[in-house]
């Protein structure tokens, strides 16, 4: 999904879509996809919540994904149970948090802008930045529920 410039848009799928694309100049949510997932927004005026994902399930053979905001946080939201790593960074002035973490995950961090969640072994991989312009606004938030 391509969306128009400045448009916020919010997709409620299911767990049986497990190709998700969407690319727009403002807002993202983008709710209960699965497997591979790419999206990106380009507006330099968004400061909070820029991109919210819920991934409903990873399965094996997903390829992950990327999540980019040029401006503004990202929120994901990730399943219990599956087997994935997430690579996250945020802008200089951000921070990458992550809550809830199941016992069979870990979490290694770089720095406190950049962390890597890792859940299993040899599972696909996210790549999720936030605040990607200069200068640029933008936090990274894991959620699992």
């Amino acid at each position: 999904t391509t969306c128009a410039i400045p448009a916020a848009r919010m997709v409620q799928a299911a767990s049986s879509v497990t190709n998700s694309e969407v690319h727009c100049g403002d807002l993202v949510d983008l709710w209960d996809v699965s497997d591979r997932v790419n999206v990106s927004t380009k507006d330099s005026n968004v400061i909070d919540d820029a991109i919210n994902v819920r991934l409903a399930g990873v399965s094996a053979g997903s390829p992950g994904g990327t999540i980019t905001s040029q401006d503004g946080t990202i929120n994901l939201w990730l399943p219990f149970g599956q087997v994935f790593s997430v690579q996250a960074q945020s802008a200089a002035d951000g921070l990458v948090n992550v809550s809830g973490t199941p016992a069979e995950c870990s979490v290694a961090e770089a720095a406190a802008t950049s962390k890597t969640l890792s859940c299993g072994t040899s599972g696909p991989n996210y790549v999720v930045t936030a605040g990607t312009d200069t200068p640029s606004d933008g936090a990274v938030n894991l959620n699992f529920e």
